[in-house]
């Protein structure tokens, strides 16, 4: 098995950073590899299931313009086209 990848301890270009992580479809493989990925880039990853969406009451445009409010990064898995998220712009950097 090959020794992972380190990310210099020295500077983390991802410390502080956080990752929220939207899921219509369901993937092991995406969510783990998104987590492990911002744990070793020195971020944290927020995992959002369907039913915390819906108890909030939002749709899932609307959900994410929220979400880039408090989150550096937003991810979506989802079965929707590319066409249904088009209207999302995204925001400038910090």
């Amino acid at each position: 098995m090959e020794e992972p990848r380190r990310v210099s301890e020295d500077a983390p270009p991802a410390r502080g950073k956080s990752l929220a992580m939207i899921f219509q479809k369901a993937s092991t493989r995406t969510r783990v590899s998104f987590e492990v990925a911002m744990s070793r880039l020195g971020g944290h990853a927020l995992f959002l299931s369907p039913r915390t969406r819906r108890s909030a009451g939002g749709a899932d445009p609307d959900t994410a313009r929220v979400l880039s409010r408090y989150a550096d990064a937003v991810m979506i898995r989802t079965f929707a086209t590319k066409r249904r998220w088009s209207s999302l712009r995204p925001r400038p950097s910090r």
